[in-house]
C-alpha cells in the first residue's frame, strides 16, 4: 500500500504480486544524497567503528578485546596487566579480565558460552581454560580473544566443576563431579588418564603444586574432605575429613606450603600447611556464602554473597575484608589469579626442555625424569644413572650391531649359493634345477636362518628408560 504522508490517498499497490508482506525499505538517488556526517568521508579517520554526532562531529570505538588509543582514532589490542583476576560468571555466561590493584576490568569472553563453570589460565600459551557444564566440555580462548576452542568432549554424564593446568608439564586436571573422578588431559586434549576415582564421594575443587607435582582436591557432602596425592594418583593422603560440608573454593600458597579453602556451608575460610598441620578458621560471617578463592600476596580474593553477590578481597589472616571492582557479579563465580610471582614459573625444572633426543620430562621434587625412546639390548636400559650420551652411544651402537648380523647373514647366503654351484660343476648339473631333495635342504635351512634373525630383531626391539637427573638446590 501507499499512503500520503498525512494520512490521504491510500493505495493498493501490485496485489497479485507479494504475499505475507512483512517489512520494506526504499531506496532512491535523493535519499542517498542527503547531506554528508562525520563518518562520511574515510569513517572518520576510525580505525575501526566510527559512530556520527549531531553537527557533523563523531565518535571513534573499538570492537571487544581492544582499546582506543590516546589519539582516539586507532584501536590496539589491549594491555594486559602483569598481574590480573579472570573472573567466570555463570549467570551471565561472560569471563571478565580484572587487573590488580586498579580493579579495572574487560570482557574477554561472552560468545557461544553456555554454562561456563571452572577457569582456569595457562601463562606459557597465554591460553584461558574453562569448563561447560552443560555440554560437558574442556574449551580454550586466548587472553586476548577469538575463536574458542574445545578440548575436550567429556561423557555425557559427566559434570565439570574444577580444573587447574601446569603449563611447563603440558597437563591439565579436572573434577567430574557426576562421575565421581579426577582426570588428567594432554593441553592438546588428545590423550585423557583417570587419576582419582571414588564410588561414593564427589570431588569438586581442586588445586596443583607444579614444583612438587601434587595435586589437592574437595569432596562434598555428608563425608567433605580434603585430599591430595602425586600427579599420578599415587601417594594418596587424606589430610581433613570433619568440619566441612560444602568446601567449593580451595587454593594453595606454593612457597609458603598452605592451603586456603572457604566452605558455603559452614560459611567460613580456613586454612592449613599442606601436610594437614596447623588448621586454623580465619573468617567466618553468618549470612555470607563464600564461593571460590584465590591468593595473591598477603590477600584472598573470594567470590560470593556477603550483602551482595561480589568479588571481594581479604588478609590472609581475615582481617579487612573489602569489596573490588566496580560491578556486581551473579552467583556462581569461578576466579583465578594469575601473577609473574607465582611460584613455580622459575621452579619447574622441565620449562627449560632438558631432555634432549625427543625425550619426555617429567617434574620432580628438586630434580627431573627423562623417559626415551631408543634402541637398547643388555642391561643398559636399566642403569639409572645413564646419561644422555650413553644413550645415544647405545641407540647408535644397536644400530651398528643390526646391520653387521645383516651383512653377515647375506654373506653366509651368498657363500652358500657360490658353493652350490661349484658343486654342480663338478657333477655336470650346471644350470640344471635341483633335486626336490636339495630343495628341500635348502629351504629348511633359509627357515632357520629366517628365524635367527626374527629372534635377533626382537632383542632389539624399541624399549623405554627412566633417567632422573638430581639437581640440588
Amino acid at each position: 500500500m501507499r499512503i500520503g504522508t498525512d494520512g490521504s490517498g491510500m493505495t493498493v499497490i501490485s496485489p497479485s504480486i507479494f504475499n505475507n508482506v512483512i517489512n520494506i525499505r526504499l531506496h532512491s538517488n535523493e535519499s542517498k544524497n542527503q547531506g554528508k556526517n562525520g563518518c562520511s568521508k574515510g569513517r572518520g579517520g576510525c580505525s575501526h567503528f566510527c559512530f556520527p554526532l549531531p553537527g557533523g562531529s563523531k565518535v571513534c570505538d573499538c570492537p571487544d578485546y581492544m582499546t582506543l588509543q590516546p589519539d582516539r582514532l586507532r584501536c590496539g589490542n589491549y594491555t594486559f596487566p602483569e598481574n590480573f583476576l579472570l573472573i567466570m560468571d555463570e549467570n551471565n555466561r561472560e569471563i571478565y579480565l580484572m587487573d590488580i590493584p586498579n580493579y579495572r576490568y574487560v570482557i574477554v569472553a561472552h560468545k557461544n558460552m553456555f554454562r561456563p563453570y571452572a577457569i582456569t589460565y595457562n601463562p606459557i600459551d597465554k591460553l584461558i581454560y574453562w569448563t561447560d557444564v552443560r555440554f560437558r566440555q574442556i574449551l580454550s580462548v586466548s587472553v586476548h580473544g577469538g575463536i574458542q576452542r574445545t578440548i575436550r568432549q567429556l561423557k555425557r554424564s559427566a559434570n565439570p566443576s574444577g580444573i587447574a593446568v601446569d603449563a611447563m608439564s603440558r597437563v591439565l586436571f579436572y573434577t567430574d563431579y557426576e562421575n565421581r573422578i579426577i582426570g588428567a588431559l594432554s593441553l592438546d586434549g588428545a590423550m585423557e588418564k583417570i587419576v582419582i576415582s571414588y564410588s561414593s564421594d564427589y570431588p569438586w575443587a581442586i588445586a596443583i603444586d607444579p614444583v612438587n607435582g601434587t595435586i589437592y582436591w574437595t569432596t562434598l557432602g555428608s563425608n567433605a574432605k580434603i585430599e591430595k596425592s602425586n600427579y599420578d594418583g599415587t601417594n594418596r593422603q587424606e589430610l581433613f575429613n570433619s568440619g566441612l560440608v560444602n568446601p567449593y573454593g580451595l587454593t594453595i600458597d606454593i612457597r609458603a606450603g598452605v592451603l586456603y579453602w572457604c566452605d558455603y556451608s559452614t560459611k567460613m575460610v580456613e586454612r592449613a600447611n599442606v601436610d594437614g598441620t596447623n588448621r586454623q578458621l580465619i573468617y567466618h560471617e553468618q549470612g555470607a556464602f563464600f564461593y571460590k578463592i584465590a591468593l595473591y600476596q598477603s590477600h584472598l580474593y573470594m567470590t560470593g554473597f556477603r550483602q551482595k553477590y561480589s568479588v571481594m578481597r581479604m588478609g590472609t589472616d581475615g582481617s579487612n575484608l573489602v569489596y573490588v571492582g566496580s560491578f556486581s557479579v551473579a552467583h556462581n563465580v569461578d576466579i583465578y589469579l594469575h601473577s609473574t610471582e607465582s611460584a613455580f614459573l622459575d621452579l619447574n625444572e622441565c620449562q627449560s626442555s632438558p631432555c634432549k633426543l625427543g625425550g619426555n620430562c617429567t617434574n620432580i621434587n628438586g630434580s627431573y625424569s627423562c623417559k626415551y625412546p631408543v634402541r637398547c639390548h643388555g642391561t643398559i636400559c636399566s642403569k639409572e644413572s645413564t646419561n644422555e650420551l650413553t644413550i645415544l652411544r647405545a641407540a647408535v651402537g644397536s644400530l651398528a650391531s643390526l646391520l653387521v648380523i645383516i651383512i653377515l647373514l647375506n654373506a653366509c647366503v651368498c657363500i652358500r649359493k657360490n658353493r652350490r654351484m661349484e658343486r654342480n660343476k663338478k657333477e655336470g648339473q650346471w644350470m640344471n634345477p635341483m633335486t626336490t631333495e636339495e630343495r628341500r635342504d635348502d629351504e629348511n635351512k633359509s627357515e632357520e636362518m629366517k628365524t635367527e634373525g626374527k629372534n635377533i630383531s626382537e632383542a632389539l626391539s624399541p624399549t623405554y628408560i627412566n633417567i632422573a637427573f638430581n639437581k640440588s638446590y
